[in-house]
């Protein structure tokens, strides 16, 4: 798993994601909860309210990096931007498969965590963060596959297992 211990799926391949060309049909947005299922303290109008912000994210399996983006600012609580940019790590995982993981804190993925470095499964990946669109902190977890019969060549979100 991506995150340790019990996490639980706040959006599974459903809703907004499905509005994602293609990118979102089997996506899942990971958070964590409390007893009471309650995903943040206070009035969660912080990033620091919400229980999964800054949790250690890993890779859950081993693969090559192929995209990074780190520094992007994490974005406030309820605060939609469609244009704002994504912290993520995108990790080919077996020939045309890919694994993609976003929103990051920002400056929180390793300098070792860069195109081209070849990641076993279990490697550090950075914080949880609300980078990018984003409405809370959370980690968005997709498997893509790639369309080598598209012109230009594209990737669609495909079912993946834990």
């Amino acid at each position: 798993m991506p995150l340790d211990g019990v996490a639980t799926v706040i959006t599974g391949h459903e809703r907004y994601h499905l509005e994602e060309n293609g990118y979102g049909d089997f996506a899942w947005d990971l958070v964590r909860t409390d007893a009471r299922g309650d995903r943040f303290t206070g009035d969660g109008t912080r990033n620091e309210d919400y229980l999964v912000w800054g949790e250690d994210v890993f890779l859950p399996t081993g693969g090559v990096v192929v995209e990074v983006v780190r520094d992007a600012p994490d974005q406030p609580p309820g605060a939609l931007d469609l244009d704002a940019v994504n912290n993520l790590v995108g990790v080919q995982i077996y020939g045309g498969y890919y694994l993609y993981l976003l929103h990051f804190q920002q400056g929180s993925i390793p300098a070792e965590v860069e195109v081209g470095a070849r990641l076993e499964a279990g490697a550090l990946l950075g914080r949880v963060g609300n980078s990018g669109v984003s409405l809370e902190p959370h980690l968005h977890v997709t498997a893509l596959a790639a369309d080598r019969d598209a012109d230009p060549l594209r990737t669609w979100s495909v079912p993946s297992e834990w």
